[in-house]
Order: C-alpha cells, then structure tokens, then sequence
C-alpha cells in the first residue's frame, strides 16, 4: 500500500514537472509574451520546488537509497520524456533536462535521509506553503489589477454607450478571486503545520 502511494505521488510529481516545463518551453518560443522572464523565474523557482518537495517526502518515507528510490525517479524520468514524444523539444535536451532533474532530486534525497522525517515534512510543508502564499497573492494582484482597469482607471462608456459585462469577465473575476483564496486557505493550512510547536509536559502538567 505504502509502494502504491509513493507511484501515485511520483506520478503526480512528474505531470506536474512536465506541465511546469512544457509551459516554460512554450512561453520561449512565443517572444509576444509580456514580463515573459518574471513568468519564467516564476516557472522555474516552481520546477525546484515541486522536484524537492515531492524527492524529499519521498526519500524520508522511504528511509533509504536504494532501487525503490531510483525506480520511483525512473517514473520522472519517463514523465517528463513524453517532451520529447511530442515534438517539444529535441532529444539532447530532453536528455539533459531528465538528467538534471534527476540527480538534484537524488541530491535532495540524500538530504534528507539526515534529516529527522519530522522535520523532513515540516521543512517540506514550510517551502510549499510559502511558495502557495506567493501564488495566492500574485492571483490577488492580477485580480485586482484587473477590477481596478476595467472598472475604475479605464471608463466602460464609449461614445454614450455603457459596454456589457460578458459571462467571461465574471468567470474570470469570482475565479481568480476563489482561487486566490483557496490558495492562501492551503499555504496557511502547511505553513500552521510547518511552524506548529508540540508541547513539552512538565512537572505541573503531569
């Protein structure tokens, strides 16, 4: 069962990684993108940390190196190759991204199997929450930005006529505003985790 939970998350951890990677690659290959270096430090700092984050609660479950650990990496490794299936991009890169992820993720590994598991999961649940509390407040931000040009800074009257709010706008609105929130929900649930202090007994309490 504890196999079959570790290949569900490798799993998980792989899409993601391809979904971070294939958007980075797409973003590069389309110059018209604005702030497109922000959105890329933005992709690649996320990279690092779903690699690290997933390597680390993996390897201390684990509590060893050994070929369980590199057959749950060969799933990475055979996730993210699909960038090669598909035509993203050649095989040299897709050899060498592979390879990258993989020997930071073992770095990671190593790690952490001198670290308590505890602090392992504290450690892990602190760089997740920070990085969804970042997420949270630039969905907030672009919420905002967006409310405050369209309904304040630009005017929605053009030659005497009120232009309609369409079904996307409000799509776009209650759901950037909902994830924002959900989001900063999570990043508060991992960082109260990360940071949650357990109480020593004492004399009087005993």
């Amino acid at each position: 069962m504890r196999t079959l939970r570790l290949c569900v998350g490798e799993i998980a951890a792989g899409f993601a990684l391809l979904a971070i990677a294939y958007i980075y690659l797409d973003i590069e290959r389309d110059p018209g993108i604005t702030a497109a270096l922000y959105v890329k430090t933005v992709l690649v700092v996320a990279y690092v940390v779903v690699a690290g984050v997933a390597q680390s609660l993996t390897a201390s479950e684990l509590q060893a190196m050994g070929l369980r650990l590199f057959g749950l990496n060969l799933i990475v490794a055979t996730i993210l190759s699909i960038l090669w299936m598909i035509g993203t991009i050649s095989a040299r890169v897709a050899v060498s991204l592979v390879a990258a992820t993989i020997v930071f993720r073992l770095f990671v590994a190593a790690v952490s199997l001198r670290v308590p598991t505890q602090r392992v999961r504290q450690l892990a649940s602190a760089l997740a929450g920070a990085s969804l509390l970042l997420a949270a407040f630039g969905l907030a931000y672009v919420f905002g930005a967006y409310v405050y040009e369209n309904y304040f800074l630009l005017p929605r009257t053009k030659e005497e006529f009120i232009s309609p709010t369409r079904w996307q706008d409000f799509v776009f609105i209650f759901g950037s505003a909902a994830a924002s929130i959900i989001l900063g929900f999570i990043a508060y649930r991992l960082l109260k985790y990360a940071f949650r202090v357990k109480s020593v007994p004492t004399a009087d309490s005993a």
